[in-house]
């Protein structure tokens, strides 16, 4: 009963034109509350206009009727639903004059702690008959998104079976696949990986043979006709030195070196130094 109260709520606030849009449904009970429907507004909204709480009243009194017209009867679970929406409507007719029966009109004073933002009580300022007025204005709106979310939930009864038994078997939806129920395009009975799981890449035919690690090559310092290689990684000298290490150096201070009879030994072309003449050498 929980997955079509909450899918009463999302079909009939999906398909109503001044609404906001579904965002999330659930039925994974959080304390008192059995499930959730969340509405996602695409502005920021700092006002409401008289069509807006009309289909407000609408969907949040989706879920009564969806329990109504597919079980026959009607359970605890719309408790505040039907708070929130008589609310609303008392609202619309006494402090937002949306009325045409008894217009823009403020009715009731009220009294409240704005610093703890508490109503503490009304003072009635009208007659009797104007409060009579006031109950058959507020039954009127009640009346009217009652009807209207029946109707919605008639013509896309469908879509309402198929939310609701994705719901029981997943317990929530959300995003693209709640687009798709709603335009009717996922059959609930496939599984979640069949349709949320992107195919994976295909592998090359053929194996490519490896290719060789890039080498360092020598590069051309400019304004001199020297070659320097540069070093790919420090390593440990075979000088029995304690802390020795290689050194870049260039190709023509190498030979330089060898010629003069140098005593440090040189592997390759890289000087072995001592950190003690470290500056010696490279100077």
């Amino acid at each position: 009963m929980t997955a079509y109260h909450e899918g009463g709520h999302a079909v009939v606030g999906r398909f109503l034109k001044n609404h906001d849009p579904v965002h999330k449904i659930s039925i994974i009970a959080r304390g008192m509350m059995g499930g959730y429907t969340r509405y996602l507004p695409t502005e920021d909204r700092y006002l409401w206009t008289k069509s807006q709480f009309e289909d407000r009243l609408a969907a949040t009194l989706g879920g009564h009727a969806a329990e109504k017209l597919v079980f026959g009867e009607m359970s605890t679970g719309a408790e505040n639903d039907i708070e929130v929406a008589t609310n609303i409507a008392r609202k619309m007719v006494k402090e937002y004059g949306m009325s045409d029966r008894l217009g823009p009109v403020a009715l009731g004073h009220k009294e409240e702690l704005v610093f703890l933002g508490r109503e503490i009580g009304e003072q009635k300022n009208y007659s009797e008959k104007v409060a009579e007025a006031i109950d058959e204005e507020i039954r009127r709106l009640i009346d009217q998104a009652y009807l209207e979310a029946q109707r919605i939930l008639q013509e896309k009864r469908v879509i309402l079976d198929s939310l609701a038994e994705y719901l029981v078997r997943e317990e929530t939806v959300e995003g693209d696949r709640l687009e798709r129920i709603f335009i009717g395009g996922d059959d609930p009975g496939t599984a979640v990986g069949a349709i949320d799981t992107p195919p994976s890449p295909q592998e090359p035919r053929g194996s490519e043979p490896d290719r060789p690690s890039p080498q360092p090559k020598p590069r051309l310092i400019p304004n001199s006709h020297r070659l320097v290689t540069p070093v790919l990684s420090r390593q440990r000298s075979p000088h029995p030195a304690v802390g020795a290490f290689y050194v870049p150096m260039s190709t023509d201070r190498a030979v330089a070196r060898q010629r003069s009879g140098a005593t440090m030994p040189t592997v390759g072309r890289h000087d072995v130094v001592t950190p003690g003449v470290r500056s010696a050498v490279l100077s």
